[in-house]
């Protein structure tokens, strides 16, 4: 050993950062974005900070780190980067130096476990990453999968790299797990040779160590594409998450007071709420967080409803988002820059006059306004106009997702991603928990929040939820400088079209005339919001409706078109409450096109209403039980025509009949269809 830096001296320290190989921008920013995601919003802490390779682009994805680091001369290095001298490091070895506080991610990368030179100093680093993490908090390892069947028979010294400037062997003692790197370094015809011990480890033994510091494995991957983790991988991105207040027994049982299935705007602020309300939560999605339809949303917030209720709703959530981190303990970003809604047509001008009485009559602040001028829309003719000064919008939809998932994790609800639901048991005519594909868990109250597969899960344990998925699409063009990134947002009303600044360019969406009905249940059992078909022509002839008053809507090149999928209820209001003849089942759907927007209040209500049995005011006009019997073809054709009617000022009812239904074919609409503008 060289020096009190141990084996990473000024030396090595001097020459340590390169540009390719682990080193390169790809590979630093791949990794980044994979911790950064883990870290939900929370701070993270990295074993053997080393020069900052990953803290500091961790950093700037807005991640608060911390490090320990034993190598004095690497830290150095680290502090004489360009934001460096920000990250509080400790000065110490991984398996036994402690920081203040508590940390939602623990990292350590690169093969660094393997520095570690025995199996009880090893075990030690994850009782000390796991004695920093908060309750579902993460501890990542990336180590490469021991090369013994590399090796020649009857040999223990495999060579790893042989150039002009440097030699590189490995040697291997089977029986202890020793492991030496042997390295010659050449400069001026002349060798110098040095040498470095290491511990190899296998992830099987690394699942057992993090077993013994209260962890169980979440994911493994073949690297930070999250690649699967086979046979033949020659390396691992291992996840291990500490289990909330609740725990989780060796058998693979768990309890909690309530599980949530779905890990959507919707799912993670019904348990974030019922975890405020001192009840242990978990939840479980198949996929990872937000991933579906919520990370692909729009961000619109929107005071204006068709109703009393949902506008109490919408400003709720308005009010909750905006005071976010003072509730939840845990920052979110939101851009306040109002919204115009905007009718170009007499019949439209009059729906928004409507708008404006029954707001105003509701406690929305809504006012007509004399004129539209914002740097991404000129008006082109006569137009009506309302301001609305309260609207808001999320940049990022996945801040949300990522706010409410540090959130849930801050105040002990356990989220388990990549965790399908494979059935709901029923217990004396009640459900009584969830099975995974990994686990039971045992709980008096489920909540069916998954989104497009709601009808699904509910299906596992022989209920209904009276809602229909269909297709949503938005673009975002590439950035103009003509664009003001904190212009307002602008609906009109007339196209179906919303407008709004982002990445420095411009979204645009809209409601399609003919909508899309896509049903996950006749999709294969891999159908994933991915591969939801996406039509750009459809949004290039809404977008061509308001070009004349916004032409970078139509003219600019496209960056990004997303879609997911919009659970529509008969009557385009939300499906909130306990499911029908099955005590235990709950259900948050219906978003109608304000899930997203309204979750927040949403999920606090129905908290309440779970915590004390008790619907708050209002709550049971969302009830699932208000349509009674509905056959599937009804209920495809109601939830299309709400769609297609979103800004619709016409009475409830179609002017003709409306041939609509799954891929597999065709059913006649339904007559007896109510208005919802959302």
């Amino acid at each position: 050993m060289e020096d009190e830096d141990g084996y990473f001296g000024e030396r090595v320290a001097a020459t340590y950062d390169g540009t390719s190989g682990v080193f390169g921008p790809g590979t630093v920013e791949a990794t980044a974005g994979v911790l950064a995601e883990l870290a939900g919003g929370g701070r993270a802490m990295e074993l053997a900070i080393g020069t900052g390779r990953i803290a500091l682009p961790l950093t700037r994805r807005g991640v608060e780190v911390h490090g320990i680091e034993l190598s004095r001369a690497m830290v150095a290095r680290l502090r004489a980067k360009p934001g460096g001298e920000d990250i509080p490091v400790a000065i110490g070895d991984m398996a036994t130096t402690t920081m203040d506080g508590t940390f939602s991610l623990v990292y350590l990368v690169f093969n660094t476990i393997m520095n570690l030179t025995s199996q009880d100093a090893q075990v030690a680093c994850f009782r000390n990453a796991a004695r920093h993490l908060e309750p579902g908090g993460c501890f990542v390892i990336e180590c490469r999968v021991p090369e013994l069947r590399r090796l020649p028979p009857g040999q223990n010294v495999l060579p790893w790299h042989v150039s002009e400037e440097n030699w590189v062997a490995y040697s291997y003692d089977p029986a202890t797990q020793a492991m030496h790197g042997h390295y010659v370094e050449f400069s001026g015809g002349q060798g110098e040779y040095h040498t470095m011990p290491f511990r190899y480890v296998w992830p099987s033994e690394l699942d057992l160590m993090a077993q013994l510091a209260g962890m169980r494995l979440r994911d493994r991957w073949d690297g930070w594409g999250r690649q699967p983790f086979t046979s033949e991988s020659s390396q691992h991105v291992s996840v291990w998450e500490k289990p909330g207040p609740l725990g989780l027994g060796h058998n693979g049982l768990m309890d909690a007071d309530v599980v949530v299935i779905g890990a959507g705007a919707l799912g993670l602020s019904t348990a974030l709420h019922c975890a405020l309300a001192g009840r242990s939560v978990v939840v479980v999605d198949r996929h990872t967080a937000g991933s579906q339809a919520s990370g692909r949303a729009a961000g619109l917030f929107k005071s204006v409803q068709a109703d009393k209720l949902r506008t109490r709703l919408a400003r709720r959530s308005i009010t909750r988002a905006l005071s976010f981190a003072d509730w939840a303990g845990v920052p979110l970003p939101v851009a306040c820059p109002g919204s115009f809604l905007i009718a170009r047509t007499p019949q439209h001008r009059e729906y928004l006059g409507q708008e404006l009485a029954q707001s105003r009559r509701w406690g929305a602040d809504v006012r007509e306004a004399p004129r539209t001028e914002l740097s991404y829309y000129r008006p082109a003719g006569d137009e009506y106009v309302l301001w609305c000064p309260e609207d808001v919008y999320i940049e990022e939809p996945a801040s949300l997702i990522q706010a409410c998932l540090a959130a849930c994790r801050r105040h002990g609800a356990a989220v388990a991603e990549n965790e399908p639901v494979i059935g709901i048991p029923v217990t004396a005519g009640r459900a009584a928990g969830v099975e995974t594909e990994r686990r039971s868990i045992a709980a008096p109250v489920v909540v069916d929040a998954a989104g497009g597969w709601v009808r699904q899960v509910a299906g596992l344990a022989g209920a209904r939820v009276p809602v229909a998925p269909v297709r949503h699409q938005l673009l975002i063009t590439e950035p103009a400088s003509s664009i003001d990134p904190a212009a307002a947002i602008a609906r009109v009303v007339d196209a179906a079209v919303y407008l709004r600044p982002a990445r420095g360019g411009l979204m645009v969406g809209g409601f399609e005339p003919g909508p899309l009905p896509v049903d996950p249940e006749q999709q294969p059992a891999s159908f994933s919001t991915d591969d939801v078909p996406l039509n750009l022509g459809v949004l290039r002839k809404l977008a061509g409706q308001v070009a004349a008053e916004a032409p970078a809507a139509d003219s600019t090149p496209v960056a990004e078109h997303r879609g997911g999928l919009f659970t529509m209820s008969p009557d385009g209001r939300f499906v909130v409450g306990p499911v029908p003849d099955l005590p235990g089942l709950w259900v948050a759907s219906g978003c109608n096109g304000s899930g997203f927007s309204s979750s927040l209040a949403i999920g606090e209500a129905l908290a309440a209403w779970i915590s004390s049995d008790t619907p708050p005011p209002g709550m049971t006009a969302l009830a699932p039980d208000r349509f009674g019997p509905l056959t599937d073809d009804t209920l495809v054709s109601r939830g299309l025509w709400q769609y297609a009617h979103y800004y619709d000022p016409a009475a409830g009812t179609p002017q003709r009949p409306l041939r609509v239904g799954w891929p597999s074919g065709s059913v006649r609409g339904d007559a007896a269809l109510t208005r919802d503008q959302g």
